[in-house]
């Protein structure tokens, strides 16, 4: 064989190495691209997304494609490499050819150009995916003649060959959202997950319990109303009739009852009652995401929580849902926060019986949970099964908690010492028993 033969091969090669490096990368950086990085680049019309995109569709096709082409070229490769080797010295000239074109291929058809693509994902796929797309078009004959051998080996081992596509999962995209925390800041990486949080959150986790509920009674004399009005912290009112259970006559808006009594300059109950809203019912376990889209169709802010047989168990509004998300915010719900828990010394807090759980839970980064249970009064009493004498204490990881003060009805106050956070060196840990 001539010199500019062997040279022909050569260039042969050299571009049979670099075609295997092609499909090399290629394969690597659409396989590890990032679907949503993905979608934003189409949505920005980038060059070469649009054939990315249309690639990854049929993902099976894709990886045949690759396959054949780089196999073939390899192929192709060492079987030139062995006639230029035999060419140029023989017997062991093959031997040579072989083990320099197995390094080369390796390190240059493979390794390399992998190893950039996992690093580079974006930037070589888009680049790369319009030669591709081409190359697997003119081979889709070739790759339907193995996908139908693939195709009959599955089901003769009875191999599903298509799995369906699922949704991302909470936990997922919780891990997405923390993830982007360096991008989008802790503040917003904590609202996202609060959102995801409403879908496992019923209504009875966050309502105004029937207790605390502000109620007007319509048969009350008028200068007994406007009191209760003047004196009530939130812009609406249950208002009911005779009896709270049995007659609610809705929701009153107070300042706009207010407004009408000021238009016609006479403060009657005729005038409360326009301001009336009819009150809307909740049943018990709706989830917040679901109650959210329930008040924004019903075009309401607030309403009534019933249990299965028809009780009155509390009160939810819109805002309640808004403060899972974005946290406290009026000056209502930071003030009673506020009044709920005292610091005694860093780590050391005197907290009173009806703190909210989850408040605290959130607040302060603890674990503090019961079923059906949703102040830390409820807590103490599941975990004590009656009502504790005074000085009981109960041990939980790294919380000590101590019964302060009791009645009747259950615990008042809990004094609550977190032994991560606790540094005064001048009172000793107290011993604590279950």
């Amino acid at each position: 064989m001539d010199s500019s033969s062997v040279s022909f091969l050569i260039i042969i090669i050299f571009c049979c190495i670099l075609s295997s490096a092609f499909f090399s990368a290629s394969e690597t950086a659409l396989l590890t691209l990032n679907r949503y990085k993905l979608q934003t680049a189409l949505l920005q019309n980038r060059y070469g997304a649009k054939f990315a995109d249309k690639l990854l569709q049929n993902s099976d096709k894709l990886i045949s494609t690759i396959l054949i082409c780089n196999n073939s070229v390899n192929i192709g490769a060492s079987s030139l490499a062995t006639i230029v080797g035999q060419a140029i010295a023989g017997d062991m000239g093959i031997a040579i050819a072989t083990g320099v074109l197995t390094f080369i291929l390796l390190m240059f058809a493979e390794i390399i150009p992998k190893t950039l693509a996992v690093k580079k994902p974006e930037a070589i796929s888009y680049a790369f995916a319009p030669a591709l797309y081409v190359v697997y078009k003119i081979v889709t004959p070739i790759v339907y003649i193995f996908n139908f051998f693939t195709i009959i080996f599955f089901k003769i081992f009875k191999i599903q060959q298509r799995t369906t596509e699922t949704q991302l999962s909470n936990e997922e995209l919780r891990v997405i959202v923390k993830e982007s925390q360096t991008l989008v800041g802790k503040d917003h990486s904590d609202m996202m997950n609060s959102v995801l949080d409403l879908e496992k959150m019923t209504v009875e986790d966050i309502m105004i319990p029937r207790h605390e509920i502000v109620a007007i009674d319509i048969d009350d004399d008028i200068k007994s109303i406007i009191r209760q009005l003047n004196q009530s912290p939130h812009s609406q009112v249950v208002v009911y009739r005779e009896s709270f259970e049995k007659q609610i006559i809705g929701m009153l808006r107070i300042r706009e009852s207010y407004r009408l009594m000021m238009e016609s300059n006479e403060f009657s109950k005729e005038n409360l009652v326009r301001a009336v809203d009819e009150p809307i019912y909740i049943q018990e376990g709706t989830t917040l995401t679901k109650q959210l889209f329930n008040f924004k169709k019903a075009k309401r802010k607030i309403g009534i929580v019933v249990d299965e047989y028809g009780f009155v168990i509390g009160l939810i509004s819109i805002e309640d849902i808004l403060e899972e998300i974005v946290g406290n915010y009026t000056t209502n719900s930071i003030s009673d926060e506020q009044e709920d828990i005292n610091y005694i010394a860093q780590g050391k807090y005197l907290i009173d019986g009806q703190a909210n759980l989850r408040d605290l839970n959130r607040k302060f980064s603890w674990d503090l949970a019961a079923e059906d249970v949703r102040t830390l009064n409820g807590y103490l009493l599941d975990k004590f099964q009656d009502i504790p004498e005074v000085g009981s204490k109960y041990k939980y990881n790294n919380l000590v908690l101590t019964v302060k003060e009791v009645d009747r009805k259950g615990i008042k106050q809990i004094e609550i010492i977190d032994l991560k956070r606790f540094k005064s060196s001048s009172e000793k840990k107290p011993s604590t028993t279950k």
